[in-house]
């Protein structure tokens, strides 16, 4: 394909949605062009590009096609849990008029996002839940509201979901879970172009904005010009929720940032209103349907009960690992013929692991393992997709496959450190990254966890250790060449700094020590 009419429909692209297209993104770009091409049934890309002109639905559609959209249910648990059970309780006690609070979930994808910020605000406050909270959820892609509106989902979207939280919320049925009507009716979807953001009447301003996973599409501008926007749809006070990997990206000065109980988030810097909450405005009331979804009785956890271990470790790559790859992101297609899966461009492969298009990958992955048992590679992808969906057990027979085929992998080392990690079992998961860290001293991933072990143990002077490590390891490397070549790492370079440093900072002054 020629780079000119490419490059041109990129800038038409980022004019119209911000998206930016380096490294693996370009490649998505040319992908997704050639199959918009083969759709229409056009001559070459000229001719799409003459049509992107005058054609915004076209125009939508090839957008919603250059953003991964696989998500599942309470995705980086511990943030939904923190604003659910610490947030929350804050916002609701400085509110005076009995107005719901609101709150946006911005690039919703197929809804689990604000479906999950609903389970977990209904597992709070149970039956008072519909009175006290709207939730918005917006998203470009048309195909992906639809699903979210449907509230069907198959087995991959519950991979930090448990068996007794899924049956209170979902009826299975042919196949797949529905969410029942009671938490859909607290949830209403709109199509939202970031860029030009516009909601509808009555649902803002937002005290809450959730926009995890998302910015990564965004250059540092189309980033502020965001935040900026959001802030003016959000109340003085209000809080906005970034990805874990994202929080560096979105420190741009708008909103300021806040570290509690070892997350981050934003606070919009206005002072709080003394007046009372602007009145919703023709907004349509939700009710769950005459006779249909009445809640179940709830169950609460005890609270002697341990806390639960943060969930997903490690899950987005470096995107400089990314750039090193050549080669396409393989698109969605139906499971492929054994004999077909098993040829498949290792790339390609680990393509599909690395942006969680965990269903695709998945079949593809035991088509390799059928025609060769051996495969390293496999073993390894196979033990990360079952880790992502918690079936601890078959994430770690796998994963100890791949080091018996290699007793000096790395990466079975780190991958076993995580599947320990995400068990709770920080002493076991702790041996698994000095492994991996004896095999290969550069591996910073596995100094980085292994501090955060440290701290969560109390071992203060070694998690300092770990942390200096990885800051030595960084300057020495540029965040390259850990050591892992096939998993994704899940920890940016730049955003790994700036928690080791700011950790470090923060140990040495309650030690009142540089040791």
């Amino acid at each position: 394909m020629s780079e000119a009419p490419l490059d041109a429909i990129g800038e038409l692209i980022t004019a119209r949605f911000g998206l930016v297209f380096e490294g693996e993104a370009g490649r998505r770009l040319a992908s997704a062009v050639a199959a918009r091409i083969e759709a229409r049934e056009l001559a070459g890309a000229a001719r799409y590009l003459a049509l992107l002109a005058d054609d915004e639905d076209e125009r939508r559609t090839l957008a919603e096609q250059l953003t991964v959209h696989e998500t599942y249910f309470f995705r980086e648990a511990e943030q939904i849990r923190f604003v659910a059970d610490t947030l929350v309780p804050r916002l609701l006690a400085a509110g005076k008029d009995g107005m719901p609070l609101r709150i946006l979930s911005a690039g919703c994808s197929s809804g689990e996002e604000p479906y999950s910020l609903a389970i977990a605000l209904f597992e709070r406050y149970r039956e008072r839940t519909p009175a006290l909270f709207s939730i918005t959820a917006g998203d470009l892609s048309r195909p992906m509201l639809a699903r979210a509106r449907q509230a069907q989902y198959s087995e991959f979207s519950f991979r930090g979901v448990d068996a007794e939280l899924r049956a209170r919320y979902f009826d299975f049925a042919g196949g797949h879970y529905r969410l029942r009507p009671f938490v859909r009716a607290v949830v209403g979807f709109c199509e939202l172009n970031l860029l030009e953001p516009a909601f509808p009447e009555g649902t803002a301003p937002f005290d809450i904005v959730f926009m995890r996973n998302v910015s990564i599409y965004f250059e540092k501008a189309v980033r502020r010009r965001i935040l900026e926007a959001l802030a003016g749809w959000m109340r003085p006070g209000g809080l906005l929720v970034t990805g874990v990997a994202e929080t560096l990206a979105n420190d741009l000065g708008v909103f300021e940032l806040v570290e509690e109980a070892g997350l981050f988030h934003f606070s919009h810097p206005s002072v709080p209103c003394a007046g009372a909450r602007i009145a919703s405005a023709g907004r349509e009331e939700m009710r769950t349907p005459e006779g249909k979804g009445r809640m179940p009785p709830f169950v609460r956890t005890p609270t002697s009960a341990p806390p639960r271990p943060a969930l997903k470790p490690a899950l987005r790559p470096a995107m400089a690992a990314r750039q090193a790859r050549t080669g396409p992101v393989l698109r969605a297609r139906a499971a492929a013929p054994a004999e077909d899966a098993a040829t498949l461009d290792l790339d390609e492969l680990i393509g599909l692991v690395h942006d969680e298009r965990y269903e695709q990958a998945w079949p593809l992955v035991s088509a390799r393992l059928q025609a060769d048992p051996e495969d390293h590679a496999a073993l390894l992808l196979g033990a990360y997709i079952s880790l992502n969906r918690q079936r601890f057990d078959e994430a770690r027979a796998a994963a100890l496959g791949a080091l018996a085929r290699d007793a000096w992998s790395v990466e079975a080392h780190y991958l076993l450190g995580l599947i320990d990690k995400w068990r709770g079992e920080l002493t076991a998961a702790a041996e698994w990254f000095k492994k991996a860290v004896y095999l290969n001293r550069d591996c910073w991933p596995a100094h980085f966890h292994l501090g955060s072990l440290y701290a969560q143990q109390g071992e203060i002077t070694a998690a300092q250790r770990a942390w200096r490590a990885v800051l030595q390891l960084l300057d020495a490397a540029g965040g390259g060449g850990p050591g892992i070549a096939i998993l994704p790492v899940g920890l940016r370079p730049a955003e790994v700094r700036f928690l080791c440093e700011r950790r470090l900072g923060r140990e040495l002054q309650l030690s009142g020590s540089g040791g």
